[in-house]
């Protein structure tokens, strides 16, 4: 009987282990689909406003790469669809010191937070590193 405890008491710390180890990695897998993400925001402020050369100042793109752990066609993915969001961004009615507006940051965020964005990151899993 106390052998049975024993093996009883193991088989269930085994299973807590094996559970808490299954939760531990749905979070590094959500981490990164959310820095994924974030890179799309990145990528649409940087197609957005070429002139300002954003690459050249901010490395996050690099640490992105470096963090998410992608095969680079979901790299590749993002990129084209951040290149496609901003060109069909239109000009508003609205003027900024007599110049027409687009409310590029306001629509990308707002895509950002979307749910077309969450499947389309989701379908990236098949890019994804074990």
């Amino acid at each position: 009987m106390n052998n049975m405890r024993k093996e009883t008491l193991l088989l269930i710390l085994l299973c807590i282990t094996l559970s808490c180890t299954s939760f531990r990695d749905n979070i590094k897998y959500d981490n990164n689909r959310d820095m994924i993400k974030e890179l799309f925001l990145y990528k649409c402020i940087s197609y957005g406003y070429p002139d300002m050369k954003l690459s050249q100042y901010d490395n996050s793109a690099a640490v992105y790469l470096e963090l998410s752990h992608y095969a680079p066609e979901a790299y590749l993915k993002i990129d084209s669809l951040a290149k496609y969001f901003v060109s069909n961004i239109g000009y508003e009615d609205t003027y900024y010191e007599n110049k027409k507006t687009k409310s590029l940051f306001l629509q990308s965020m707002e895509y950002f937070k979307s749910s077309k964005l969450e499947d389309f990151i989701e379908s990236l899993d098949i890019y994804r590193y074990k």
